[in-house]
């Protein structure tokens, strides 16, 4: 893309609240589509590292909520809403951005952070040394998986996370949205 037609991009976000991050999956996702047009129609999936690694360790695919939320515009709310035609997933965001068919390769299956996705299969056992059926719990982003190993887990406290992001994470009793977030 050129640098105006970015900006554009980077602008755009579901509800207008400010930029998408470059290291967020819808600028991902649009980089490799439009760069590596082939690469892109020949993949049936789209997902973050840790997914994969769920994937070689379970035999079962999953997307992380918090990831999902996070950097890839998903919904938990409309995806919870039993009568919902996207699940979750910021269709009409992803169409406006020439996303439309990111859907299709998104994981299907999202878990919350610390749910069991699976158990580790004969192969990933041995290949870890590890015994065959151990559970393998989803996880999230390094900042979010960093609130919890820094304490901060009770209502009222903040936790400060820096390194290639920099952010001031709350934890709250009540569930948080602003338009489009």
């Amino acid at each position: 893309k050129g640098d105006v037609e970015a900006m554009e991009f980077v602008q755009v976000n579901c509800g207008g609240q400010g930029p998408i991050s470059a290291e967020w999956m819808l600028p991902k996702s649009l980089w490799l589509k439009e760069e590596e047009p082939e690469t892109w129609s020949r993949a049936a999936t789209v997902c973050e590292a840790q997914d994969y690694l769920n994937l070689k360790l379970t035999g079962k695919l999953c997307l992380s909520t918090c990831n999902a939320a996070a950097r890839w515009h998903w919904d938990g709310e409309d995806a919870m809403n039993p009568f919902s035609l996207n699940s979750g997933c910021p269709t009409p965001l992803l169409e406006r951005v020439g996303l439309g068919d990111l859907s299709e390769k998104w994981p299907k299956r999202v878990l919350p952070m610390g749910k069991v996705v699976g158990s580790l299969t004969r192969e990933a056992a041995r290949h870890l040394g590890l015994p065959e059926g151990v559970p393998v719990a989803q996880g999230g982003p390094d900042a979010f998986v960093g609130l919890l190993g820094l304490g901060c887990v009770r209502p009222g406290q903040l936790a400060l996370i820096t390194g290639s992001s920099h952010l001031h994470l709350a934890v709250s009793s009540n569930a948080a949205t602003s338009a489009g977030i």
